[in-house]
């Protein structure tokens, strides 16, 4: 689970902390303490102290559309309107999203993986095949 986008992290940890009845705050929490290096997590932590302050969010051009909208469905959780639901079709989203572009590096994988068959494998064979005729040729 360590490759997974950090965008799908924060939606399961704050999906999972709604579901057991407690705050969005908490599973922001939760997500921030997996310690993940990304430009996500550092918004989060802004977004976090914006809400415990009370100040408005800015969020930042450095985290992708898809994130400023959870962080803005969030807020509106903060203010007492029910956002499980629509948690719940975003993670659909977001994992049809997910699984289109692993079909799209699996349909480059064969491209990817001849370009060594044909570069090293190929010749190899090809001399160890045709050596032998080769150096009877040569030698009579």
């Amino acid at each position: 689970m360590a490759y997974l986008s950090p965008t799908l992290h924060l939606l399961w940890d704050v999906k999972f902390e709604l579901e057991n009845g407690k705050s969005v705050l908490t599973g922001v929490q939760k997500f921030i303490e997996r310690n993940l290096d990304s430009d996500l997590t550092i918004e989060v932590q802004k977004w976090r102290m914006s809400q415990i302050n009370a100040q408005n969010y800015v969020s930042s051009e450095k985290i992708f559309p898809t994130q400023r909208q959870l962080l803005a469905i969030y807020s509106q959780g903060m203010r007492g309107v029910p956002i499980l639901e629509t948690l719940k079709s975003i993670e659909i989203e977001l994992i049809e999203s997910s699984e289109d572009i692993i079909q799209a590096h699996i349909l480059k994988l064969p491209i990817v993986l001849l370009l060594p068959l044909m570069l090293f494998i190929f010749p190899a064979v090809f001399f160890i095949l045709l050596g032998p005729l080769l150096m009877n040729f040569i030698s009579n």
